[in-house]
């Protein structure tokens, strides 16, 4: 090879699905996306959860929780997984391999019950403060775009299988549709929501709007709302 010449890399590579580096090996890659932000936080936020879930967690709030929790932890290591392995240096060069990766649709089920958990927690929420015919409008309104979520995730999980990237024009458009984020606006944390439920106050139920959480993770919060409606991929 000329030394001229740049050498083309499979997609994978050229969007951002891969580091600019190939891994080395398998290990070499999972050990490197363990430092990943995301993954890093749905990990702990997995471990917090569990452990608070095994000790004073009771009811169908901290059960949600405790599922949405476990449904991350499981769709970080999946997705994370995967990337550590389609990356390694032996398939750099390598534009047969993994034009459909599997793994990445299947994850869509943990970001499907990961997501969509914070509409079902703020009504778990509502409930114990508004009922009659408003509280059962949002109900049915939260249930109703359930299907559409789900369509969506799934739209966006099948565009990254078929390419085996984590990020296309078509899985922006179905981010850009699906954002359960919106309808918990001015939600600081999760955490906080269930201690705005045990002990309401005047103080405790304030919220900082420039503030929105994102996706589950309470100890993932974004800055302002364009974060909320941009998707990571």
């Amino acid at each position: 090879m000329n030394s001229t010449t740049i050498a083309k890399r499979p997609l994978r590579f050229e969007s951002g699905t891969c580091d600019s580096k190939a891994y080395d090996t398998f290990l070499d890659g999972l050990f490197t996306k363990i430092q990943d932000a995301f993954f890093y936080v749905n990990v702990l936020q997995f471990a917090i959860v569990t452990l608070m879930y095994l000790n004073i967690g009771k009811g169908r709030y901290w059960k949600l929780l405790f599922y949405a929790a476990t449904a991350g932890f499981v769709g970080c290591l999946i997705e994370n997984g995967t990337v550590a392995y389609i990356c390694r240096k032996e398939d750099e060069y390598n534009f047969d391999k993994y034009k459909t990766v599997i793994p990445f649709f299947i994850t869509e089920f943990c970001w499907v019950v990961e997501e969509y958990t914070i509409p079902f927690l703020n009504l778990t929420k509502m409930k114990v403060f508004s009922k009659g015919k408003l509280a059962k409008l949002i109900d049915y309104v939260i249930l109703g775009l359930f299907p559409v979520f789900v369509a969506c995730r799934f739209y966006i999980g099948y565009n990254r299988m078929t390419h085996g990237v984590l990020a296309t024009k078509e899985t922006k458009y179905g981010h850009n549709y699906k954002n359960p984020e919106v309808s918990t606006y001015q939600t600081k944390s999760i955490v906080k929501n269930y201690t705005n439920v045990k002990s309401p106050s005047s103080q405790s139920t304030y919220y900082d709007s420039s503030s929105p959480s994102q996706n589950f993770g309470f100890l993932y919060q974004s800055k302002e709302y364009s974060d909320m409606v941009t998707p990571k991929y």
